[in-house]
């Protein structure tokens, strides 16, 4: 990482451990240092109050604890999605796996995004979850569609549960407050007790191997670990 970017991320979480809010703060930052899109990103998805990071990260769990796992759908698909589409990936301080892609439910090459879904039931069952409730947003273009996908997957290959398309994944998520909910997603995070599932960076660390960037839990800069996957 550029010495301007450790330096933006050391004084981004002196902001945020003082209490300043988040956009002034990103602002106010990213333009002293001249950050440029991907990563004043990084920053917001990156870096939370060292606080918060350490409570968060009490609730990470790598493996899922329960064989009743629920998927918040688009946000494990889309870190995937972006990962294999070349986008930049990192551990945020809190511990979780996170993209700077920014597909905002746009999604155009729809053979690749069946292909993770086959993979990810797949991986499930590797996993030994015995019953996966799949929860997609229904605004995101052909949410039917993949839907219907991951019905026949999952019966398929003999696991228990379903898919959903709700108004929002996360809202239905909060209210099932499930054993075991799988997401990256802070609102999600924050709502619920614990444990949280990391689907998305178990799978691709599981199957790809990767290195991400990762930001401490401290606040000294980030640590570079290896290039971009």
């Amino acid at each position: 990482m550029r010495s301007d970017f450790r330096s933006a991320v050391r004084d981004y979480l002196y902001l945020l451990d003082k209490g300043y809010p988040q956009t002034p703060a990103v602002s106010l930052v990213g333009d002293r240092y001249r950050l440029p899109g991907t990563e004043r990103i990084m920053l917001i998805r990156g870096l939370c109050p060292t606080g918060k990071a350490r409570e968060r990260r009490s609730k990470l769990t790598a493996v899922p604890p329960s064989p009743e796992v629920c998927l918040d759908g688009y946000n494990v698909l889309f870190t995937i999605l972006n990962y294999r589409q070349g986008k930049r990936l990192f551990i945020a301080s809190d511990g979780f796996l996170r993209d700077a892609g920014g597909l905002h439910g746009r999604v155009r090459d729809q053979d690749l995004l069946a292909d993770i879904a086959r993979d990810l039931v797949g991986f499930l069952r590797l996993r030994r979850v015995e019953k996966a409730l799949v929860l997609l947003d229904a605004p995101v273009s052909r949410s039917g569609e993949h839907a219907a996908l991951f019905r026949e997957l999952l019966a398929g290959a003999g696991l228990a549960g379903g898919c959903e398309v709700c108004a929002s994944a996360d809202g239905r998520l909060k209210a099932l407050n499930p054993p075991c909910p799988a997401t990256s997603d802070t609102g999600i995070i924050d709502a619920l007790p614990g444990p949280v599932y990391d689907l998305a960076r178990d799978y691709l660390e599981t199957n790809h191997s990767p290195v991400f960037y990762a930001f401490p839990s401290g606040g000294s800069g980030p640590q570079e670990i290896q290039d971009d996957p």
